[in-house]
């Protein structure tokens, strides 16, 4: 039942007893709905309360927001001043770890990395991470195809849009060649973006 005297102090008394005492209290008196917002206007405006602090909530240096935006480029650019790969790679080798060798088909550099292209390389990485914790050694050398019919296709557009449709086999083959590297370095830039490791700066590249 409510405090007997029905004062405001001793509403405020019963609110500060216990959850389970004052359910304890409440169960079958019939009151407690209607009493309960009450008995939490009494409580904030009387003692201030934040109800926050009376939980037992874990402390963490963790921020509310995710902020991947500003967050993931400065982490993967941390991963790449540290040389995380290159270090993983050295500590393997110093524990004479098993190797697993992921030989990679490579994509076509004739544009930027599509969804294809970047699931493909994804489902890599998840592998190659998935052995390195398991204790192997696994290299990654990235690679690109730079030669066939995608990139002598663009390449041959381009030379008709700037009236250059007579143009001969080297003159095809080395704009081709420089249509090929310029795709390399912006996939590269991509792939690392997406957070792939590998040796970027040692890929195998097909007109090698």
């Amino acid at each position: 039942m409510p405090p007997k005297d029905g004062t405001r102090s001793g509403h405020v008394r019963l609110c500060k007893l216990g959850y389970f005492q004052l359910h304890s209290a409440c169960v079958g008196g019939g009151w407690l709905v209607a009493f309960a917002p009450f008995c939490l206007g009494i409580l904030n405006e009387n003692i201030g309360m934040e109800y926050k602090k009376t939980l037992n909530l874990p402390r963490t240096e963790f921020p509310m927001r995710a902020d991947l935006v500003k967050r993931e480029p400065a982490r993967l650019e941390r991963w790449q001043n540290e040389d995380i790969y290159g270090k993983i790679q050295k500590k393997r080798q110093s524990q004479g770890a098993p190797k697993f060798v992921l030989h990679d088909g490579p994509p076509f550099a004739n544009g930027d990395v599509h969804i294809g292209t970047a699931l493909n390389k994804i489902l890599k990485d998840i592998i190659i991470k998935h052995k390195n914790v398991q204790g192997f050694e696994v290299p990654y050398v990235p690679g690109w195809d730079c030669h066939g019919l995608p990139i002598e296709y663009k390449v041959t557009q381009q030379l008709r849009k700037d009236g250059n449709a007579d143009a001969d086999s080297a003159t095809i083959r080395a704009a081709c060649e420089d249509y090929a590297k310029k795709f390399i370095d912006l996939q590269r830039g991509q792939f690392k973006r997406l957070g792939v490791f590998g040796e970027w700066d040692n890929p195998y590249l097909t007109l090698n």
